[in-house]
């Protein structure tokens, strides 16, 4: 039997297969006796009756039940609504295919139903029988008209090459699989019901058009239309799941409305599974589809020179399609020759994890920038210790948020920071502020280029002013914008302004940032923008502007992008003039335009809208503009002996609530389920000093200093529960020392650092001592029996102060507590965690000094001079000290002190890059004016 005889056999068996189900059915169901008339209630209940419904309905379902009516109801029920349902089907499969061509069902349900329609239709309209391989038959994967294909078989060689002199006005078409008459006709003809005049065309090479193979070529009447378009680019892009021809634009050409470009472009074209593209909503994996070449890419003209910004650029509408985004299209700029600017990798040469960081916060992160913000958090806080004056302090919220921990901890773990001793002379935090700054010199590009994210280990940058611009789309596009701009603001080495329109700034930020870094100009729109950046502005060589593409503005925005030298964007949106990437959740670049290729598998750093608020704040607070305080703003600069700043009048705290200053947690011992303690007159064998250098001294040799015999991590433990007389808890202390501890096997480190600890103590003390902590139910604590803290007595002494009513035994209290603080709390160690109790005490220390300093002055003021030095020496950069020196100086005749005086705040405030305040410069001069000293006049600052 031929295949035509075969196809027919099956048509006519769907026909006969559709007739009995449509018509059969029905029959055999009213033979049977399942009239649909048993199912219409002989009586309709009245509207007056509805209260009564539920229950005569219970009723009479019940007694259906009981005389066993009830189930043959139902059964009859479904079976008539069985076969409404799939004679709608049928219906409805018919009337698609007549009206669109045969095809296959997109719903898997209705698949046989298909199957059975398109062969009744079949059957019943000769000449469209499907294109199907022959045995043996190779499909090729390409579409080019050629001569017969050396595996074609034989007595169809004439089926696939056709005289180009007859018939020239003819277009030809190769046939695919799956290809019918009727099909092609609907395709390419506009009506399947002209299959005929396919079919005459070709009957000299195709006598039996029912039988269609594929590469057969035929011709079409000279009216055809949709016929593949010649390729005029050797780029191609796989088709992968879930793809869209809008989604394939964006990806590839940078505009969703370009998706018209590429399926005109691959329209009938062969693919690799013998198929074409005929329908923008059928796209099948693993297609390859031609792209446009770059002058194809959009219909739209060369923009005008930018005196004229009128008419914006034509923009191609995007199809409200199932397979296409119903957003508006964005302006399409021509593309440009310019060869695309590739990133170059800098800092190591090796694959290093250390080069980025996937935060708590949910923010990934570069070294360089934690290494520039751990030195801006150590800026403001040095800053904010030079303005501070005892009794007006301010809790440093910028330098003690989530995301400015988390990028302290990271620079200090990779720098190995966090258990650096360094030898004395210098402050740890200066030290800090200069190891990140190394840190940041060393692993950022100092050619203009900025480090965008990480691909295979390696930092990769980019030349945004090369660039012409960056556009970012996709999911991860604004958080990769937000970490682009902080690490712009965040690099004080680079002399670059941030110019974002308000609207732009509340999309990224989610609010405007209330005190915004002097280099980041917010803008009222657009056109205030490109003012901004057509503007000169002193001390600024570079402007990068964030914005959203404005079609208004598009002419200016591109002639800014392309003759500005200064002047480069950040894009929210597509960009082919400079490039546009597309950033995915997790801020891997996965797809870009030619301009940005090299961009294609680069994880972007990326931050949520808090930490970059956060962020801001920090960058606001350590910018020199603004962080110049007059510490005497307040009050004018005067020689009076009552004009004192840092030897303030303290109001004494309450009695009944005394507060240790590094006491930021306790328990009780009764917690802790250990003994209160050695009596009174007992010494413990070892003294832990915290106060300066930690250090600690074993009574029975000496007083040795056996701090050595422990490691880093070992002394932190003895710190951290220094810091706690009462315990602390365990989750506490791993949090603290190991805050990327595994979730599943938290305490694991803490066990091993005390175990460890404890072998290190029997071995330094000779196996006298065993141990030095208590623990009780996850709460761990010093054995006062055991060891000694100075730090305690410290405290001690500072809550008699706060308790005695008497001011003598309050200031005895005060002296006591400040001859016990020799030096900064644990003196050279680095770790973020220290940094908070250390300010918090070094604080309470600097008060107590004032007030012991006010209650001097009068009477004995040559005492209050050797107090202000000592509380110089524990806080240099402090400008109210110095101001309180001189004027003690001057109170004492000592005028030539004076300019001394001035010449140390000066040298110490430039180790920090700060310079006098002009007050403080003012006061000088005004109080050897006063008292006559005319032999040389300070200068003013400029």
């Amino acid at each position: 039997m031929s295949r035509h005889a075969r196809q027919t056999a099956r048509g006519l068996a769907a026909l006969s297969a559709l007739a009995l189900l449509l018509g059969g059915v029905p029959a055999l169901l009213l033979a049977w006796g399942a009239d649909p008339h048993r199912l219409v209630p002989e009586k309709w209940p009245q509207l007056a009756d509805l209260p009564h419904w539920p229950a005569d309905a219970w009723t009479a379902l019940r007694w259906g039940w009981l005389d066993g009516t009830l189930p043959a109801h139902v059964l009859i029920a479904v079976a008539w609504i069985s076969w409404l349902t799939l004679a709608t089907m049928i219906l409805t499969e018919a009337a698609r295919q007549l009206r669109c061509g045969i095809r296959p069902s997109r719903m898997p349900a209705r698949r046989w139903i298909a199957g059975m329609v398109a062969a009744a239709i079949l059957v019943c309209t000769a000449g469209t029988a499907s294109a199907l391989p022959a045995t043996g038959t190779q499909i090729v994967a390409t579409a080019p008209h050629r001569p017969p294909h050396p595996d074609t078989p034989a007595g169809h060689a004439g089926r696939t090459w056709a005289d180009p002199a007859v018939r020239p006005d003819c277009p030809r078409i190769v046939v695919l699989a799956g290809d019918t008459l009727w099909r092609l006709a609907t395709y390419y003809l506009g009506d399947g019901r002209r299959y005929r005049e396919i079919e005459d065309l070709n009957a000299d090479r195709i006598p039996r058009a029912g039988e269609l193979y594929p590469n057969d070529l035929l011709l079409l009447p000279p009216d055809a239309t949709h016929l593949p378009v010649p390729a005029s680019s050797a780029r191609t892009v796989r088709v992968q799941p879930e793809d869209t021809l809008s989604g394939i634009a964006v990806r590839e050409l940078g505009d969703p409305g370009a998706w018209r470009v590429l399926f005109d472009l691959n329209r009938g074209r062969r693919q690799p599974d013998g198929q074409a593209l005929r329908d923008p909503d059928l796209l099948r994996p693993d297609w390859q589809l031609t792209l446009p070449a770059p002058q194809n890419v959009t219909a739209a003209p060369e923009p005008e020179p930018p005196g004229d910004p009128a008419s914006p650029p034509p923009s191609i509408p995007v199809p409200s399609t199932a397979s296409t985004p119903t957003a508006p299209a964005e302006p399409v700029p021509p593309a440009t020759s310019r060869p695309p600017a590739a990133p170059t990798t800098v800092g190591p040469t090796s694959a290093d994890p250390a080069v980025s960081f996937d935060l708590s916060t949910d923010a990934y992160v570069g070294l360089g920038l934690a290494a520039l913000i751990t030195a801006a958090a150590v800026t403001v806080r040095l800053r904010r210790r030079r303005a501070y004056r005892p009794g007006h302090s301010q809790r440093d919220d910028s330098t003690d948020t989530p995301v400015v921990r988390a990028l302290r901890i990271a620079h200090d773990t990779t720098t190995g920071g966090e258990h650096q001793l360094p030898s004395h002379g210098r402050p740890p935090d200066r030290q800090l502020r200069d190891q990140a700054h190394a840190t940041a010199d060393a692993v950022l590009p100092a050619d203009g280029t900025t480090v965008v994210g990480v691909r295979d280990g390696h930092p990769v940058a980019v030349d945004l002013a090369r660039q012409h611009g960056l556009g970012l789309v996709g999911p991860g596009a604004y958080a990769a914008a937000r970490a682009l701009v902080i690490a712009l603001l965040a690099h004080t080495t680079t002399d670059t302004a941030v110019v974002i329109p308000a609207a732009d700034v509340r999309a990224l930020f989610g609010t405007a940032p209330a005190d915004p870094p002097a280099r980041l100009r917010i803008a009222d729109n657009l056109p205030h923008a490109l003012d901004i950046c057509d503007t000169e502005s002193p001390g600024i060589e570079r402007t990068v502007l964030v914005t959203t593409p404005d079609v208004d503005s598009y002419r200016r925005l591109r002639a800014t992008l392309v003759t500005g030298s200064t002047v480069t964007a950040l894009l929210l949106g597509t960009w082919l003039a400079g490039g546009t990437a597309h950033v995915s959740a997790d801020g891997t670049v996965t797809n870009t335009t030619t301009e940005a290729t090299a961009l294609n598998g680069t994880r972007l750093f990326h931050l949520p809208a808090d930490d970059t608020a956060d962020l801001l704040a920090l960058l606001h607070d350590a910018q020199p503009e603004t962080c110049d305080v007059n510490v005497a703003d307040h009050r004018p600069p005067s020689t009076g002996g009552e004009s004192y700043e840092f030897a303030a009048e303290l109001a004494p705290g309450p009695a009944d609530d005394p507060k240790p200053a590094v006491q930021t947690k306790t328990h009780t011992t009764e917690d802790a389920g250990t003994p209160t303690g050695p009596a009174p007159q007992e010494r413990p064998p070892l003294r832990l000093t915290v106060l300066g250098r930690p250090r600690l001294l074993h009574s029975a040799a000496g007083q040795a200093d056996i701090i050595d015999a422990f490691s880093p991590r070992q002394r932190e433990i003895l710190l951290c529960l220094a810091l706690h007389p009462d315990g602390a808890r365990r989750a506490w202390l791993t949090a603290t020392l190991w805050p990327d501890a595994p979730g599943d096997r938290p305490y694991n480190s803490f066990r091993a650092t005390l175990s460890q600890l404890r072998r290190a103590l029997r071995a330094a003390t000779g196996d006298t001592l065993t141990n030095v902590t208590l623990a009780g139910d996850g709460h761990y604590r010093l054995d006062p029996a055991v060891v000694d803290v100075d730090l305690w007595q410290l405290n001690d002494a500072l809550t008699r102060s706060r308790r005695t009513p008497n001011a003598a035994a309050r200031i005895a209290a005060l002296r006591a507590a400040i001859d016990l603080y020799p030096a900064d709390l644990a003196d050279g160690l680095t770790a973020a965690w220290i940094d908070p109790p250390r300010e918090e005490l070094r604080r309470a220390i600097l008060d107590a000094y004032s007030e012991i300093i006010h209650a001097t002055t009068r009477d004995d003021p040559a005492d209050a001079l050797d107090l202000l030095e000592r509380a110089r020496g524990i806080d240099p950069c402090n400008e109210a000290i110095y101001r309180d020196l001189m004027r003690i100086q001057a109170r004492l005749g000592r005028h030539d002190n004076i300019p001394r005086t001035l010449a140390l705040l000066t040298s110490t405030l430039a180790g920090i890059g700060e310079r006098p305040n002009p007050s403080t410069i003012a006061l000088a001069n005004n109080l050897q004016q006063q008292h006559g000293n005319h032999r040389q006049q300070v200068p003013r600052a400029s």
